[in-house]
C-alpha cells in the first residue's frame, strides 16, 4: 500500500491524516479477477450469507473459484457453450456463482432476471 498519509503528534495525541492507497491490479476479465482473488486470498472468507434454513454460510475465495469451474464444466458438457442462458433468481450468492461461468469461460449471453422487479424487466 502506498502511503498518502501524514502522521504527527499534537498536544500529546497521535494524529493520522490522509488516505492509504492501494495500487489497482490490472484485470482483463472476470475470470482473471476470480482466479487472482482465489490465489491472493485463498481460504479467507469471501462471502457470508444465510441459507434456506437461516444458517449463516461462509464461502472462501477458493470455494467460489472451484464452484465456478465445476458449473462451467457442467454447462459445456451439456452443450451450452456460445448459447443464451436466462437465470431467474432473487439476489443471492448462487446467482453470482451461476453467472460468472457464463461470462468467464462459456461465452454465453446471459440475462439476469430479478424476480422482484416490474414485469417489463422480466421480458427478454
Amino acid at each position: 500500500m502506498k502511503n498518502y498519509v501524514t502522521e504527527y503528534t499534537q498536544n500529546g495525541r497521535r494524529i493520522i491524516r490522509g488516505v492509504g492507497h492501494y495500487q489497482p491490479k490490472p484485470v482483463s476479465d472476470l475470470k482473471q479477477l476470480v482466479k487472482n482473488c482465489a490465489r491472493e486470498y485463498g481460504n479467507r472468507t469471501g462471502f457470508k450469507f444465510k441459507n434456506t434454513q437461516g444458517k449463516i454460510v461462509e464461502k472462501t475465495y477458493v470455494e467460489l473459484d472451484q464452484e465456478i469451474d465445476r458449473l462451467g464444466t457442467a454447462l459445456i458438457a451439456r452443450g451450452f457453450k456460445g448459447k443464451r442462458l436466462a437465470i431467474i433468481s432473487e439476489n443471492r450468492y448462487e446467482w453470482g456463482s451461476a453467472t460468472l461461468p457464463s461470462s468467464t469461460a462459456l461465452g454465453l449471453v446471459y440475462r439476469w432476471i430479478n424476480t422482484c422487479r416490474r414485469k417489463r424487466s422480466r421480458t427478454w
